[in-house]
């Protein structure tokens, strides 16, 4: 597996339920989706149908919100840059 250090990723294997049995690493996929509602599998209260479409691009919330970060990481950025 090649890992291209411009994707953010983390190991997460030590937050699996199953300790041991999995390697786990998760990816930052540059896609956005929403949760829409969840039901229980087959009446089984352990198992869950998560639906998740992709985001659409003209979607005014999360544009608002993804403004909102980019600001805030451009802020960080400068104040830290004032501390070096």
């Amino acid at each position: 597996m090649k890992i291209y250090p411009s994707t953010p990723f983390t190991n997460i294997g030590g937050m699996s339920h199953i300790k041991g049995e999995e390697e786990e690493i998760l990816f930052y996929m540059h896609f956005i989706f929403c949760i829409e509602p969840m039901q229980h599998i087959d009446g089984n209260d352990r198992l869950w149908q998560v639906d998740l479409p992709l985001a659409s691009d003209n979607d005014l919330e999360i544009h608002a919100l993804t403004e909102q970060i980019a600001y805030r990481d451009l802020f960080s950025e400068k104040k830290m840059g004032s501390f070096r």
